[in-house]
């Protein structure tokens, strides 16, 4: 069986704050320090890690623990924890550097790219762009947000048992927190997880991030290709490539995607508004104006925050509906256009999310995203390539009107390592994709709740008066709205499942059972 991990964010538990925030305190005491800063970076990147937290400890562990203070329990493996983060912050400087040595004031070349891999150095095209921009070599930052990454730890610290964690609080007690995978995790989730990190966001919130791991479950290929061309007016136009050359009709964007980007544009256009009558206000200094200032930046940080959510939620509606489309038709590929070189460059365009958003759909499925070569995919003819005429949305040729997107899309899905040739270009009117209403899933999850057979659901490894094994097979022999009694049966496929024998009931609520689908 093939798997994968995914992220869940959670609530960081309240007896661990007081931790992180000693630690946080001592990391920020660390990068602020010159002598400190400069035997950080006096440490041999060419270590082992291990190797490497042992420098650290010979030269800075003794100012670690003494800023932690004496009565922090277990200082030398959360002082792991910090030497950890700043070898990362090392290694990922040692590489800009190198990036900006060798780049200079020219361009990235084939030149440029085997000399940095000569040095083991293989960044993206992103890092590059960003060093590029850069003014002067990069250095050590003063300020970086502490993440505590129990991921480096050990059991006199910290320990876990299934979905059942414990971990040393700042006064050297233990405390218990209980973490289960909630209905809004996607099928396949086998109820395994790892260590979780924890970190303070920007509006002063404790949040983490617990790792969950995914079964892949890989199609049957029938040797399509799915050409995906991204845009502002269109969010995405789709054409399936067959085998045999021959194209379907277009496929575009659901009308709950569109609606959700006039929202956005609308937002973006309140938000312009409020920031122009800010700086209107600003020369005035009375009491009353400066209230009303401070209320107008607050509701700029509401509108933001409310952006970056339905952005969020358009990216991952269209990749869901790409990795359908894609299913539909047993393609085993879905081709996109390599936008690395457009940087900031598309404005309010979140392409860089859309494309992340379909990777990681379409890697559960099994799916293969290929980016390719964006050069004049709205331009040239995917039969015959010759050039032609833009007029409008649609590109003219010699006795001949295309669709300049669907027409892009074909050019898109034709490209790759192994470029296909198009015999025919449906011209049918396009497609709109139809994810499932809202009504349709509130139906489902009534049969859901209503159906008799097997449930799908998460246990806590710790039941109360059960002593078992994480990850195992329950079978339900009685289902009653007080207690529920189980026979038990391990299983290799590490799920729980709960099969109910009633009807017409809804299901009961347990503190250790979560509905999964």
């Amino acid at each position: 069986m093939k798997t994968t991990w995914r992220t869940i964010h959670i609530e960081c538990p309240e007896p661990l704050i007081p931790v992180y925030n000693r630690m946080a305190e001592v990391f920020d005491i660390i990068l602020s320090t010159p002598h400190l800063r400069e035997a950080v970076l006096s440490v041999d990147m060419s270590l082992h890690r291990g190797d490497q937290w042992r420098m650290m400890r010979k030269i800075i562990g003794d100012d670690v623990r003494e800023l932690l203070g004496f009565d922090f329990p277990n200082r030398a493996w959360h002082s792991c924890m910090i030497f950890e983060q700043l070898r990362r912050m090392v290694e990922s400087l040692r590489e800009r550097q190198i990036i900006f040595d060798t780049l200079g004031s020219g361009e990235p070349d084939s030149l440029f790219w085997s000399r940095i891999n000569e040095q083991g150095v293989y960044p993206t095209m992103g890092t590059v762009s960003n060093v590029q921009r850069s003014s002067c070599r990069p250095k050590l930052p003063h300020h970086v947000t502490f993440v505590l990454d129990y991921s480096v730890s050990n059991p006199q610290m910290f320990t876990q048992h299934g979905h059942t964690f414990k971990a040393k609080t700042i006064d050297n007690e233990w405390t218990k927190f209980s973490i289960l995978l909630p209905l809004s995790v996607r099928d396949g989730a086998t109820g395994r997880v790892a260590k979780p990190r924890f970190y303070k966001s920007k509006d002063g919130r404790y949040l983490g991030d617990l790792p969950y791991e995914v079964e892949v479950q890989p199609i049957e290929s029938a040797g399509g290709i799915v050409g995906v061309d991204l845009g502002k007016v269109k969010p995405f136009s789709a054409t399936v490539l067959h085998p045999d050359g021959t194209t379907t009709p277009e496929y575009i964007a659901s009308r709950r995607i569109e609606r959700i980007g006039r929202v956005v544009d609308n937002l973006y256009r309140e938000k312009k508004a409020i920031y122009a009558k800010c700086n209107r206000c600003t020369p005035y200094t009375q009491v009353e104006s400066v209230t009303k200032d401070a209320r107008r930046q607050k509701t700029m940080e509401h509108l933001s925050a409310k952006i970056t959510r339905l952005k969020m939620e358009r990216a991952r509606l269209i990749a869901k509906s790409i990795v359908h489309i894609a299913l539909t038709h047993q393609c085993a590929e879905i081709h996109v256009e390599n936008l690395s070189w457009l940087g900031s460059k598309g404005g309010h365009w979140e392409h860089s999310l859309i494309q992340q958003c379909i990777a990681q759909a379409a890697e559960l499925r099994g799916i293969t995203v290929v980016k390719v070569n964006p050069a004049h995919t709205s331009r040239k003819h995917p039969i015959t390539n010759e050039m032609g005429t833009w007029c409008g949305r649609d590109v003219v040729f010699d006795g001949e009107r295309l669709d300049r997107d669907h027409m892009a899309s074909i050019n898109i899905a034709k490209r790759g390592k192994k470029a296909r040739k198009v015999t025919h270009v449906c011209k049918r009117s396009p497609v709109r994709t139809k994810p499932p209403s809202r009504k349709e899933l509130k139906r489902r999850m009534r049969e859901l709740l209503h159906s008799r057979g097997d449930q799908v659901v998460s246990l806590s490894p710790m039941v109360p008066g059960a002593a078992c094994a994480p990850y195992e097979r329950w079978s339900a022999v009685s289902v009653d709205a007080n207690a529920i009694n189980m026979k038990r049966s391990a299983v290799s496929d590490q799920q729980c499942i709960v099969q109910r024998q009633t009807s017409r009931r809804h299901w009961p609520i347990y503190s250790d059972i979560t509905l999964i689908r």
